[in-house]
């Protein structure tokens, strides 16, 4: 689509962008950027847990009881 609006927005930069080496970066930075965001470890979220845990509201069943101690992962 740029390459086609550039020549009416602004003809002199159109002239002066070589369209084969834009793309070939586009598809280097798409596939760099994949292996990326493959490589990274996945982060735990709390989108599914129940809407009033996420609030921080307690709640009878929704936490685990805590007996004073900490308990380390």
């Amino acid at each position: 689509m740029l390459y086609r609006v550039l020549d009416f927005v602004n003809p002199l930069l159109d002239q002066q962008i070589n369209w084969i080496w834009f793309a070939a970066s586009q598809v280097a930075f798409g596939v760099v950027a994949g292996l990326v965001v493959v490589r990274q470890n996945k982060v735990w979220t709390s989108e599914n847990l129940p809407l009033a845990m996420r609030a921080g509201i307690e709640a009878p069943g929704l936490m685990h009881e805590r007996d004073g101690e900490d308990h380390k992962q």
